[in-house]
């Protein structure tokens, strides 16, 4: 039975029309869009579309720019921005840059200390100062394959087999009154959750932790 396709996958393809961009390029916008579209509405709300921004284009837009993509409503209803038009306002902004600048200067917005490397916390530090009212789970960064000690290669059984031994080792019955491993324990389980599950495992390889768990609270509101 196929697998059905990732959320960034079906909003590409749900869009193609209006993607004229590079197809790499058009699936890092349209992910971006996912990433932050919290609580899957449809559509990113001005502060949604400023990280969105950041995330494509490597700086925040200026107050002028936010009001030129996105005018603030005067009846007090929230406004928002679809995936089209996010995509043509994308695509307008970087065909403005020279693609190696993009890369270079998202580089820097994220790399504070010029460590050469962009590490979780500093992709954290930078969007909770530009979104701090974003949940943790939609900036957070999370690997499940660092959790049971493997590489994003590793095989169905592979997988299995790292989980077996490391739910042994910090099994709340043989670890009580450790907190610690209470909580690897978790993290561990909840690694196995989705990495061996293969729908879920295709969803977070593609598109991260935050998608599928919005994936299983739309399951359960069914």
């Amino acid at each position: 039975m196929p697998f059905r396709a990732s959320f960034v996958d079906r909003e590409v393809d749900r869009n193609r029309h209006t993607l004229w961009m590079q197809e790499d390029l058009a699936h890092t916008v349209a992910q971006a869009f996912v990433q932050f579209d919290t609580g899957c509405k449809g559509y990113l709300t001005r502060h949604e579309l400023r990280v969105a921004h950041v995330a494509v284009l490597g700086h925040a837009p200026s107050q002028v720019e936010l009001d030129a993509m996105l005018p603030k409503r005067t009846d007090g209803f929230e406004t928002g921005i679809e995936l089209p038009r996010f995509c043509e306002l994308m695509d307008q902004r970087l065909a403005m840059q020279e693609p190696d600048e993009v890369t270079r200067r998202s580089f820097r917005a994220f790399d504070a200390h010029a460590k050469g490397y962009i590490s979780a916390a500093d992709f954290e530090r930078v969007m909770n100062g530009i979104a701090p009212h974003l949940p943790r789970e939609t900036i957070s960064l999370v690997d499940l394959y660092e959790r049971i000690g493997l590489q994003p290669e590793a095989s169905d059984s592979e997988i299995k087999k790292a989980y077996r031994k490391l739910s042994v080792q910090y099994h709340p019955d043989k670890n009580k009154g450790n907190a610690e491993a209470e909580q690897k324990f978790r993290e561990i389980t909840e690694a196995y959750e989705i990495l061996g599950d293969k729908e879920k495992r295709v969803i977070y390889d593609s598109s991260g932790i935050g998608a599928v768990r919005k994936m299983v609270r739309r399951r359960r509101r069914r």
